[in-house]
């Protein structure tokens, strides 16, 4: 098995909902889950490797892509902060981590009442990291009145830019190529995830760290019951292999006598369905314990003796866990719990004299801004216009649109805002099954420059040329292109 240990740079902030609902208030995840990394990966590897082989690879689980979690400025992994432990519901905040207890062990002092941690993260050694986020409101625009839309209020809640995510992504297949496909995704590569990426939101940057993350250390069991920590999300299966909330012990490694003993045990569960976008549509619902459990067993002291050299692993659904850490060890529920406090991210050096000191000198600069990469856009949103009158005449006027809607036009541009360089950007609009510009509307005919070419040739031509090139010249086409599109639909 071949492991890859992955830095996820937040550069704008992320957009990770806790949920697919559209309707109430937003909630974001506070860490980069697994799923985001795969469709990444996988909507890459579709269009290099044979789509039937990628299928293959990534349902038998060959491909596993463990969630993002926070990490500190010396490099640590900050994990799903325990749900056993607690802080007197009335301490103030300067305080309130000192007093923290682990009630899978012990419990609060006379006269305190719990308050269950969480929403945070925490690393081995015991620092609390928080992880910040921002709320938005956002409007939409009616396009006809270029107003606000009645009722068109909406509001996101993000990752707020500056922070690090490590993530590990782990490969059970010895092909080499396919080592080398996904080890090149993730080797200082600049993309998005998220939702809203075609706006201002999701640019993050990956790259490959030289050693695996490790998880927490783990002590000889004490007296009282056998604790496992989940890092991940746990979906266990009973005897009939059903999906359970109740755990059996034999996953983790336990005696099969073990029990459970929920006056200790501190769980959350949840349910969910993955949306497939290659299926176009939701898979089965799952249902799951989340990532912070405690679960406390109760086991036989004679068979105790070998549960500290039980590995950290995997269970049958590829939850991560570990059993006995070190930071839930105390017999009597102390724990040693400080915040973590972030380092400012200092920004880049910044001109102060000369052309491009401010923003208008940047604008006016020759090649970029209004004068360069707006001007180009223009021009060629007019040769488009011209290419779409001509296929509707060749067409003999027999429908009113003709050629790839805004829509399509939108996928380029999206495919443009994700692309890190000409060669992918063109490997993802004409190259494999799943390549953006296929289809009837990009194989009809239109005239440019008195020859009759496709709307899909004459995009390949048109970014074959060196201004072409310039994927921010592109971006820029490609949303002056789907507003030409809007516009003839509507005439």
């Amino acid at each position: 098995m071949k492991r890859l240990a992955i830095r996820i740079d937040v550069e704008d902030d992320i957009i990770l909902s806790a949920n697919s609902s559209s309707a109430g208030t937003h909630h974001s995840l506070r860490y980069v889950p697994g799923r985001a990394l795969l469709g990444y990966a996988a909507g890459h590897l579709y269009r290099s490797m044979q789509a039937d082989r990628v299928a293959r690879l990534l349902n038998a689980g060959s491909i596993r892509f463990g969630d993002g979690l926070p990490l500190t400025d010396d490099g640590q992994t900050a994990w799903p902060v325990p749900l056993s432990l607690h802080v007197p519901k009335d301490a103030p905040d300067s305080s309130r981590l000192s007093l923290a207890r682990n009630l899978a062990r012990g419990d609060m002092e006379p006269g305190q009442q719990p308050e269950q941690l969480r929403d945070t993260f925490v690393t081995d050694t015991g620092s609390v990291v928080d992880i910040s986020l921002r709320d938005r409101l956002r409007t939409t625009v009616n396009p006809e009145t270029g107003l606000a839309l009645d009722g068109g209020l909406y509001g996101y809640a993000g990752i707020v830019r500056g922070q690090a995510f490590g993530a590990m992504i782990e490969l059970h297949d010895s092909d080499e190529a396919l080592l080398d496909a996904v080890q090149s995704l993730f080797d200082g590569v600049r993309t998005s995830l998220g939702r809203s990426r075609s706006t201002e939101y999701g640019r993050v940057t990956f790259s490959l760290l030289e050693r695996a993350f490790q998880s927490p250390a783990k002590t000889e069991p004490a007296d009282g019951p056998t604790l496992v920590w989940l890092l991940s999300d746990h979906s266990p299966r009973d005897a009939w292999g059903q999906r359970s909330l109740i755990p059996d012990p034999a996953q983790f490694g336990l005696p099969d006598d073990a029990e459970i003993n929920w006056n200790r045990t501190f769980i959350r569960s949840r349910r969910y369905s993955p949306f497939n976008a290659a299926l176009g549509g939701h898979q089965t619902e799952t249902v799951c314990l989340e990532a912070g459990s405690v679960i406390a067993f109760d086991t036989p002291r004679e068979q105790s003796a070998g549960m500290s050299r039980q590995k950290d692993g995997h269970s049958t659904d590829s939850g991560r866990f570990v059993i006995n850490p070190s930071l839930l060890s105390d017999p009597d529920g102390n724990v040693s719990l400080a915040a973590h406090t972030r380092q400012t991210r200092k920004s880049g050096a910044r001109p102060t004299e000369g052309w491009g000191a401010t923003f208008a000198g940047w604008l006016e600069r020759p090649g970029t801004g209004v004068s360069g990469a707006h001007a180009y856009a223009e021009r060629q949103s007019a040769r488009l216009k011209g290419m779409y009158a001509s296929a509707s005449r060749i067409e003999g006027n027999r429908v009113e649109f003709v050629g790839p809607g805004p829509s399509q036009w939108g996928r380029v541009y999206d495919a443009a805002r994700r692309a890190n360089s000409y060669d992918d950007l063109n490997d993802c609009l004409f190259v494999g099954d799943h390549r953006v510009c296929k289809g009837t509307d990009w194989d009809a005919l239109g005239s440019a420059e008195e020859r009759l070419v496709s709307f899909g040739q004459w995009l390949r031509d048109m970014l074959a040329s060196d201004d072409g090139r310039d994927l921010h010249r592109v971006r820029l086409f490609a949303r002056e292109a789907r507003a030409l599109a809007q516009r003839l639909q509507r005439q």
